[in-house]
């Protein structure tokens, strides 16, 4: 979306315009869904957080500040929760230490990632991405996740899977030929 549209979503999101809330949420829910899903497994505290920092932006629209845009503020509120729920969850000691300390190593890298989803003209070729991952072939797709989206090196994608590299490499290799073909057309 171009910067001038989004000023103008953001603008109607703070006048309270229900409907720039409802095109926030279909573009973005996708892309926070994965943030959170970076640092934690369980799908219903992924889809509870991610419905939660939506509500928590609808609560807090009067301080949306349009230099920033709104992705980066709902990543922000995204991240903060994920961090209570990692502190205050039923998590051993030694597990929330190694996760805050990732969220932490990963916070610049996620600002700079919410920068270039900011740069990015159409908001849908996020949610076609997403989508087409969640076609694949769960074998491809459970090693897509682990390498882009969890950051594994394929060795410990190998480990995790009980496959060898090689087969790792090749169920990437092939998933994201998959992924490409439907961006470039």
């Amino acid at each position: 979306m171009p910067e001038s549209q989004e000023y103008i979503l953001v603008q109607r999101l703070k006048e309270g315009e229900e409907a720039a809330f409802k095109e926030i949420y279909l573009s973005f829910y996708n892309a926070a869904y994965y943030f959170i899903s970076k640092y934690l497994e369980d799908q219903d505290v992924i889809r509870d957080l991610t419905q939660e920092a939506f509500f928590l932006l609808w609560k807090n629209r009067d301080r949306l500040n349009q230099s920033i845009g709104y992705k980066s503020y709902l990543l922000s509120i995204a991240k903060n929760l994920m961090l209570n729920h990692i502190r205050s969850g039923r998590y051993n000691q030694k597990y929330k230490d190694t996760l805050i300390k990732k969220a932490q190593e990963t916070s610049l890298k996620n600002e700079l990632e919410s920068h270039l989803f900011n740069r990015i003209e159409n908001n849908n070729l996020l949610s076609i991405v997403y989508s087409e991952i969640d076609k694949l072939p769960q074998k491809q797709k459970d090693v897509v996740i682990l390498s882009k989206m969890k950051h594994y090196t394929n060795k410990e994608i190998a480990q995790e899977l009980g496959i060898s590299v090689k087969t790792v490499e090749y169920r990437l290799m092939c998933a994201l030929r998959k992924i490409r073909k439907i961006i470039e057309c």
